[in-house]
């Protein structure tokens, strides 16, 4: 894969002070500010008038323009993205630089094109689990809940791209749902160059699993980076991919994982040499240290 090309972002450190003048912490006294209630009704009104009042705001910096989805999205299409939506995500972006894909500003800045072009509409993105989000934010609205509409704003910032103030490096890959289809399928399709018997679909669908997404991007962002190499991370997708009953053990994995590269260089080793030292000896220790555990238990 050749992921080289720089597309245009917004400016992050404009787009990070926009952030800051919007979404508050629990308690504060601007909650429920008329910006923020000027900027809900911004999202409710969508379309190019939004777009451009973002763009107008925190400025844009130059790059390749992205090439628009064929079709307009449902909302349920937008947060729960099918397989058929994920591959075209990708297919758009397949030769995006990999330093970009992890940033909100490069993701929110072809999020407003695709909403100026009325791809969906901006509201999706506010919703919520039992509520679509154009009506959360008309009931916020209609409640005067300065609680509900402080948390419609972040959820709006984390789902065109990612607040980096809330998760870190790990907002555009968790809070996204673009940005997380298009890595999910860069995974599958990297673990398959590796496996060429899995099928892409059937590892993207595996790295659907929240606990298993979530593990995986804590790991390789903050915690145990030595996660992010190649051999490994392919190798421990393919794994998780094949073998369903794992995907309660994830942390206790890449623990292990990780304290065996402390002593072993495995990210100079294979993909397929990695698995197996994974699934002969990793996994035979962890198993034989909870049947231990058990015992002491009983």
């Amino acid at each position: 894969m050749n992921n080289d090309a720089q597309y245009e972002s917004l400016n992050r450190s404009q787009f990070e002070e926009f952030q800051r003048q919007l979404i508050f912490k629990q308690g504060s006294p601007e909650i429920g500010s008329i910006a923020q209630l000027d900027f809900l009704e911004r999202v409710v009104e969508g379309g190019k008038q939004f777009s451009e009042y973002i763009k107008n705001e925190v400025g844009v910096l130059p790059g390749k323009s992205a090439p628009l989805p064929s079709v307009a999205w449902t909302d349920r299409e937008l947060h729960n993205m099918p397989w058929h939506t994920e591959k075209e995500v990708f297919d758009i972006f397949s030769d995006l630089a990999l330093s970009q894909a992890s940033c909100p500003e490069t993701w929110a800045r072809a999020i407003l094109d695709f909403i100026q072009h009325d791809r969906f509409e901006c509201a999706f993105l506010a919703w919520q689990s039992s509520i679509d989000g154009k009506s959360r934010i008309h009931k916020a609205l209609k409640n005067s809940d300065d609680t509900e509409i402080n948390a419609c704003v972040r959820a709006v910032f984390r789902r065109m791209g990612g607040v980096y103030r809330d998760r870190g490096k790990r907002s555009a890959f968790i809070d996204c749902p673009i940005a997380r289809a298009w890595w999910r399928h860069y995974y599958a399709r990297e673990t398959r160059q590796f496996f060429v018997q899995d099928e892409v679909e059937a590892i993207s669908s595996s790295l659907r699993d929240s606990n298993i997404w979530e593990e995986l991007i804590q790991a390789m962002v903050s915690r145990l980076t030595v996660i992010g190499a190649i051999s490994i991370r392919a190798a421990l997708i393919h794994l998780l991919s094949t073998r369903e009953q794992l995907k309660h053990q994830v942390r206790e994995i890449f623990n292990a994982v990780g304290r065996r590269c402390a002593v072993q260089a495995m990210p100079v080793l294979s993909a397929p040499l990695v698995l197996q030292i994974i699934e002969t000896e990793i996994l035979a220790t962890l198993e034989s240290s909870s049947e231990v555990e058990n015992n002491i238990a009983e």
